[in-house]
C-alpha cells in the first residue's frame, strides 16, 4: 500500500529547514559565552554590578599609571618623570600632592621599574623594591609636607639575589620574591641577602616540562602583595588566571594556604643567555591586577586574549584570605588597574584608552 505524500507539508518543512539551522547556530554561539563566564557563574554566588565614577581632577595629575596603591586616603601612583617615580593625589579632594622616588643611581636614588608596598596602615613608611638593581628600602613619607617633600628614606637593605624579579618584606627578617629560581619563591634574610629557601610548584610545570624554571618564571611573572598585618601574602600570574596564598611559618618555612590554578599561559619559550616566554595570540590573560585589604582579595579579572580585548577588564573577582569566593563584582567601566583602600570602602580604578583616568567605585 502506497503513502500519499502531501506535497504542500513537505515543501513547508524545506522552507523552515534554513531557521532551524540559523537557530542552532545562534544557539551554540550563545553556550559558548555562557562557556567563557562559567567559571565566574559556578564560584560566585554574589554578583554587585557598580558604578565606577570618574575623577577628572585627579585624572589631569598622571600622565600614566603602571602601579597604584592607597596610603591613608591618599594614592600613590607610579607614573615616573625624569626626576621622580611616584606622585601623591588627595583622594578627598582629588588635589595634586607631590612627588617622591627620586630617579638615579646614588643615595636614596631609585631606578624604574620599582614596587612599593604598605608596611603598616597606621605608619607613614612604605617599602620600596628596586627591582632594576635588585634593591629593597624604605621612605618615610611626611604628609605635612607632601607639596615641598624631600625624599626621606631610612635603612637601605641593600642589594639581594640577582634572580629576584620581585620582592616584598614580609617581617622584620625576611624577604619573599619570585624569580628565576629552580622553585616558586625564595626566601632571604633580611640581614645578610642570603637565600634561606625556595618552596612551591609552578602551576601546571608536570604539563610544561619541555621548559626549564627560568622560562616558566618568565612565563608566570605577575604581582606579589602581603597581607597589611600578618605573614602572608598573593601570588598572582598576568598571563593566566593562577593565584597561590601562602603563609610564613614561626620555623621560617612557607606554607600553602590556597591555590587556585586554572590554566596554563599559551607561550613559546627560549632559555639560554636569552630567556622568553612570548604569549601567543591565543593566550587569555589572569589577573590583571591585584589588591588587598586585611580581609579581602581583589582580582582584576581577564579572561580573554590580546586580539579580544583582554588588557583591561570590568570584572573583580573577590577572595577571603583562605581562598574562598566572597563575590564577583562588575564594574560599569573597564579597568587596567585597581586599589582598595585598608578598610574596603572603595577601590580606585586605572583606564588608559589614549588617555589616563581615574575611576572610583564605593563598595558595599
Amino acid at each position: 500500500m502506497k503513502t500519499k505524500v502531501n506535497h504542500s507539508f513537505r515543501f513547508q518543512i524545506n522552507l523552515w529547514i534554513p531557521f532551524l539551522l540559523i537557530a542552532i547556530l545562534l544557539s551554540c554561539k550563545e553556550n559558548t559565552k555562557e562557556d567563557i563566564s562559567i567559571f565566574e557563574l559556578s564560584e560566585f554566588e554574589t554578583v554587585e554590578k557598580l558604578k565606577a565614577e570618574y575623577m577628572s581632577i585627579a585624572s589631569t595629575h598622571i600622565n600614566r599609571a603602571y602601579d597604584l596603591l592607597i596610603l591613608n586616603d591618599n594614592l600613590i601612583v607610579s607614573d615616573p618623570n625624569s626626576e621622580k617615580h611616584f606622585k601623591i593625589i588627595g583622594l578627598s579632594n582629588e588635589a595634586f600632592l607631590g612627588s617622591f622616588g627620586r630617579i638615579g643611581n646614588g643615595p636614596c636614588e631609585i631606578q624604574f621599574p620599582a614596587s612599593i608596598q604598605i608596611l603598616n596602615e597606621s605608619s607613614s613608611v612604605i617599602g620600596v623594591n628596586n627591582r632594576k638593581n635588585f634593591g629593597y628600602r624604605e621612605i618615610f613619607l611626611d604628609e605635612n609636607q607632601f607639596n615641598s617633600m624631600k625624599d626621606s628614606c631610612l635603612k637601605d637593605y641593600g642589594k639581594f639575589d640577582y634572580n629576584y624579579q620581585k620582592i616584598i618584606k614580609l617581617d622584620e627578617k625576611n624577604l619573599v620574591g619570585t624569580g628565576l629560581f629552580e622553585q616558586r619563591f625564595a626566601l632571604s634574610s633580611i640581614d645578610n641577602g642570603s637565600i634561606i629557601s625556595e618552596f612551591g610548584k609552578y602551576p601546571f610545570e608536570e604539563e610544561l616540562s619541555q621548559y626549564d624554571h627560568n622560562v616558566l618564571a618568565m612565563a608566570y611573572q605577575g604581582e606579589i602583595i602581603k597581607h597589611p598585618k600578618k605573614p602572608l601574602f598573593i601570588s598572582t600570574s598576568i598571563n593566566s588566571f593562577n593565584f597561590d596564598i601562602i603563609a610564613l611559618n614561626t620555623d621560617n618555612s612557607l606554607s600553602v594556604i590556597a591555590q587556585k590554578h586554572y590554566w596554563s599561559p599559551l607561550f613559546n619559550g627560549v632559555s639560554g643567555n636569552a630567556i622568553q616566554a612570548t604569549m601567543t595570540s591565543d593566550n587569555k590573560k589572569g589577573c590583571l591586577s591585584t589588591t588587598v585589604t586585611e580581609k579581602y582579595i581583589y582580582i582584576l579579572y581577564s579572561g580573554k586574549s590580546r586580539k579580544e580585548g583582554g588588557v583591561d577588564s570590568n570584572t573583580i573577582l573577590v577572595y577571603d584570605w583562605e581562598g574562598k569566593p566572597v563575590k564577583l563584582i562588575k564594574s560599569d567601566k573597564n579597568l587596567n588597574l585597581i586599589a582598595a583602600d585598608a578598610k574596603g570602602k572603595y577601590l580606585i580604578g586605572y583606564h588608559d584608552d589614549g588617555q589616563p583616568n581615574l575611576f572610583k567605585i564605593t563598595l558595599n
